[in-house]
């Protein structure tokens, strides 16, 4: 069966960013224009969403026009693929990454970076929403 959710694009800026937080509400779940209807498998998520990616910056698991399909209704596991929103990163800038998640306890977060593989570790306070990639069209 298919399914229908919201998606909207990835921006190129930062380290990995994924895209304008903006379009996004306090949990995690798509909010205001600029988002089009898609259709892929079924993951039994109602509040799942896509997002496209719009650069390279995450070759070569991911490359532009690849389209990740966001379920934040289902648990994340470690090893999981995720886009997250960070408050502020190291940098001093926040936004929405993605990252694999190697390890989560209620104070601390530890996601790898897709390219390299560098380990960072979060305090999970930083960490408003995470949520787990389900589906990914290559």
């Amino acid at each position: 069966p298919l399914g229908q959710a919201p998606a909207g694009s990835g921006q190129q800026a930062g380290r990995e960013k994924a895209a304008d937080e903006q379009n996004y509400d306090e949990d995690g779940f798509p909010t205001g224009a600029g988002w089009d209807l898609v259709e892929f498998p079924d993951v039994q998520d109602p509040h799942c969403f896509g997002l496209h990616i719009k650069s390279d910056q995450y070759a070569p698991i991911y490359r532009a026009g690849d389209l990740l399909v966001c379920a934040p209704g289902i648990s994340v596991r470690r090893g999981d693929r995720v886009v997250y929103r960070h408050r502020k990163d190291p940098t001093g800038q926040g936004g929405l990454f993605i990252g694999t998640l190697l390890r989560q306890t209620p104070y601390t977060i530890d996601i790898a970076s897709l390219v390299g593989g560098d380990v960072e570790t979060i305090q999970a306070q930083h960490i408003p929403w995470l949520t787990r990639i389900a589906w990914a069209r290559q």
